[in-house]
């Protein structure tokens, strides 16, 4: 049986910054640091504050595009 790759969404801090993203489920644990990649550069250093539930790579990407969508139709 394959296994399916797990993403879970998390909000992460990094000092006064913070962002929300989907990270790998298997990293996704609060408390714990991981490095992000931020504009074609790795960042390390940010914290997991909260993390969502485990969901499939392609459902994962399903809801990035809906955001994209969203944010295209409402931006102004």
């Amino acid at each position: 049986m394959k296994r399916v790759e797990q993403f879970a969404q998390c909000r992460l801090v990094n000092g006064r910054l913070a962002t929300v993203g989907f990270i790998p489920a298997r990293a996704a644990v609060v408390g714990f640091v991981v490095e992000l990649e931020i504009d074609g550069r790795m960042q390390g250093g940010w914290r997991v504050e909260s993390a969502g539930k485990p969901i499939a790579k392609d459902a994962m990407r399903q809801l990035e595009r809906q955001h994209t969508s969203q944010r295209a139709g409402s931006d102004v």
